[in-house]
């Protein structure tokens, strides 16, 4: 029984590893979001801390709903930025582009400290709504509940890379710890 007890309780450990360990990433010292996200402890990162749901963005065929892990995936495999880590290596934020459309993008905040993850997607779909000139942010974490909630070093390094990427979305979206999708306007200008 003992020993029947230690197996789950070990498996449990290894199937959460993106959970509860964030100090990989501060000592890996990955120089590109491309080369992080083919990372298998940074996609259990990713899992362990966003809704499962599905939603189409544009970014898969015939309006078919994908999974917000496979659309913030899809953003953050093309062409990379540089990775900042900041604050001792507290903070890392990092973003890309999809491949073969720039437009969408991708953007990860990271508390090491906290271990605490949200992500955001630059996309132009919404289910069947559009908006081809400004696109939309969908701001995403199981981390908090609402979209107040949010941490103020989150939004300062997301508002340096508004100015670096020269965006300005027509609304927010954001999905926390309900999985619940609340729209607000663009508050970030």
């Amino acid at each position: 029984m003992k020993k029947l007890l230690s197996i789950i309780v070990l498996g449990l450990l290894f199937c959460n590893v993106g959970f509860a360990n964030f100090e990989w990433i501060k000592t890996e010292k990955f120089s590109t979001t491309n080369s992080l996200t083919w990372e298998d402890k940074f996609q259990q990162m990713i899992k362990s801390n966003i809704s499962s749901e599905k939603f189409y963005l544009g970014m898969s065929s015939n309006n078919k709903k994908i999974s917000l892990f496979d659309n913030f995936l899809e953003v953050l495999r093309g062409p990379p930025n540089k990775i900042k880590y900041l604050e001792n290596d507290r903070y890392i934020v990092a973003s890309a582009c999809r491949a073969h459309s720039c437009p969408e993008k991708g953007f990860v905040w990271i508390d090491t400290k906290e271990k605490l993850l949200i992500g955001l997607i630059l996309h132009y779909f919404f289910e069947k709504e559009e908006n081809l000139d400004d696109g939309y942010f969908l701001i995403f974490s199981k981390n908090y509940q609402t979209f107040d909630k949010l941490p103020e070093q989150f939004f300062v390094s997301l508002k340096e890379w508004i100015i670096e990427e020269e965006i300005n979305p027509e609304k927010i979206r954001f999905i926390g710890s309900d999985d619940s999708v609340k729209e607000f306007p663009n508050t970030l200008e």
